[in-house]
């Protein structure tokens, strides 16, 4: 039986749209055969080999990334204001996998914060810190 490259068979397969975006899966880790890591895009299969890659469908929405006041509000919207030093930014992200919807919100500060934002910032931390751990939750 002829054996194949694995970005030849990802885009006979439908798995990448390119032999490029192959390779890019391949490099980033993301392309498993018997369950296996692929380590390099040369690599050859057979052609009814399992091949799978790893990651998610979709994103679960678009993502939201939002500075200063606009931080704080729910469904941000785009701005072509700069993002200011001194201040805090929300990433609000997530990603669609087999049905189910991710959705991930962290938040960074651009350098040191001023003494309000700092100690909010610390508050929060605290109210975290002392809840139960998500890890507990499902066990």
């Amino acid at each position: 039986m002829k054996r194949e490259r694995i970005d030849k068979l990802l885009v006979e397969r439908g798995l990448a749209p390119t032999r490029t975006r192959a390779q890019a899966l391949v490099m980033a880790g993301a392309v498993l055969v018997d369950e296996q890591r692929v380590a390099k895009s040369s690599e050859t299969f057979a052609p009814d080999a399992s091949v799978r890659v790893r990651g998610a469908d979709d994103p679960s929405f678009p993502s939201i990334v939002a500075s200063a006041e606009r931080g704080a509000f729910p469904h941000a919207v785009r701005t072509d204001e700069p993002i200011p030093a001194r201040t805090l930014v929300t990433f609000d992200l997530g990603a669609r996998l087999d049905g189910y919807c991710s959705d991930c919100t962290r938040t960074w500060a651009t350098g040191e914060l001023p003494d309000d934002l700092a100690e909010a910032y610390a508050l929060v931390r605290r109210a975290q810190s002392a809840g139960p751990s998500p890890a507990a939750a499902v066990r």
